[in-house]
Formats: C-alpha cells, sequence, structure tokens
C-alpha cells in the first residue's frame, strides 16, 4: 500500500499526473490530487516530504505548491517537523515567487488539507519574506505588485531598512 502511494505522489509532484484508473468514475482530478496529498500528508508525513524535497532537488516546481500547503496543514506534522525540515522548508519556498507563496499562502487559509493559517504556517511564510533580499523586493515590486501587496496584507511580515521602505512605497501604490 505504501509503494502504491509512494509512485502516486511522486507521479503527481514529477509530472502532474494522476492515474484516475485507480480511483474508479472520478473525473475531476484536482479533487483527487487534493485527497491524495490529504491521504498522505495524514498518514505518510515523511513520505511526502521527501517526494517534496526530490522534485525540489531537480528544479521541477510545478505541484510543490499544494503539496507544501498538504504537508505544512497536516497535523502529522506538527509533530515530525523539526528545525532542519523546517529550515529546508523556509529555503525551497524561498526559490517561489510572491505569485506562487500567495497561492500556497490562500490553499492553507483555504483549510482544504485541514489546518488554516495558523501561528506556525505563518511564521514559517513570514520568514521567507524577511529573507528575501533588497534587489528580489525591488524585483517583485516591479514584477508583481498586485500579488506581493495582498501576501504583505496576510502575512505581517517584520521589515525594516530599505526593505521597510520598499513595502512602504507598495502600499501606497495599492491605494
Amino acid at each position: 500500500m505504501t509503494e502504491k502511494i509512494e509512485e502516486q505522489i511522486f507521479n503527481l509532484l514529477f509530472y502532474g499526473k494522476i492515474d484516475l484508473e485507480d480511483e474508479g468514475n472520478v473525473e475531476d482530478e484536482e479533487a483527487v490530487a487534493i485527497e491524495l496529498l490529504k491521504k498522505s500528508a495524514l498518514s505518510h508525513p515523511d513520505l511526502l516530504w521527501s517526494a517534496i524535497f526530490e522534485v525540489c532537488s531537480y528544479g521541477n516546481m510545478g505541484m510543490i505548491t499544494p503539496a507544501m500547503a498538504a504537508y505544512l496543514c497536516s497535523p502529522a506534522t506538527e509533530y515530525t517537523m523539526n528545525y532542519k525540515i523546517k529550515a529546508y522548508c523556509i529555503e525551497i519556498l524561498e526559490t517561489l515567487t510572491p505569485v506562487e507563496l500567495l497561492e500556497l499562502t490562500e490553499y492553507i487559509k483555504s483549510k482544504v488539507f485541514g489546518k488554516g493559517l495558523g501561528s506556525r504556517n505563518q511564521k514559517i511564510i513570514r520568514k521567507v519574506i524577511e529573507r528575501w533580499s533588497v534587489e528580489s523586493l525591488k524585483t517583485y515590486r516591479d514584477l508583481y505588485p498586485k500579488e506581493l501587496h495582498d501576501l504583505i496584507k496576510i502575512i505581517h511580515p517584520r521589515l525594516f531598512g530599505e526593505k521597510g521602505d520598499i513595502v512602504k512605497l507598495l502600499a501606497e501604490d495599492n491605494q
């Protein structure tokens, strides 16, 4: 059973495909994918984490957002997420653009994978935003102003100095 879930998770994350034949008459791929991610996050969080980590090491980030949301929202990860996994998680999330990070935040807020945007998940995403360089923030402000503004409104990062000034200008522009 574990091997089957492992194969399905890797196929979903690597190729964005799910085998609907195993699921009967279900026609909605998204619903099947969400259920698979939920199930694996609850019963096999380490398996889901290893798949996320491996997919990211290959640079294939297509299905990382929902997979990461499932992992972060799972009650099973509350006890398995140690400081090393949290650090790797933050490093992976740093590679996402504000659009992808906002999508992750929206997945988490929607509670489709269980818990919502609690303090632990909010702190992880806040840490990612706070670690962005000044140059990255300027680039994101120019390329994704609406998404960056929405993300900052939800997460409330603690940005000071030049980073804080960039955020203030962004807020003024969006009023």
